[in-house]
């Protein structure tokens, strides 16, 4: 229940770097994608002793090994360059990169994902 207040927080101020996030399955079974700004931005908020997640984190590794499986956490970092990726949507909601970034139409994009990724 700790990711809605740390969500909460995130969208509450923008310039705490998180551009926006996506959920694939069920709030509490699911997976949370998140995109930030920075890789400083994310590192910044994670160790901030007076944002809501690291209090969470603390707790969490007190917690005993019985308590915490309950739950799983996966987490991964990729850090990826301006203008090194894409994402192609189709007939789709906002989501994912489109909610982060600045969508163009097929119209505006180049013909190849080469072309497109090297502007």
């Amino acid at each position: 229940m700790a990711m809605a207040d740390l969500l909460d927080e995130l969208e509450a101020d923008p310039a705490k770097g998180l551009l926006g996030y996506t959920r694939h399955g069920d709030p509490g079974n699911g997976v949370l994608v998140q995109y930030w700004r920075s890789f400083d931005a994310l590192e910044a908020y994670a160790r901030n002793p007076d944002a809501r997640h690291a209090p969470v984190w603390r707790a969490w590794n007190r917690l005993g090994s019985e308590e915490r499986g309950r739950a799983g956490i996966c987490h991964e970092t990729f850090k990826v360059s301006a203008g090194d990726y894409e994402a192609v949507y189709q007939n789709m909601p906002v989501m994912g990169l489109q909610k982060a970034g600045r969508p163009i139409t097929v119209t505006e994009a180049k013909d190849s994902a080469r072309a497109r990724l090297s502007r």
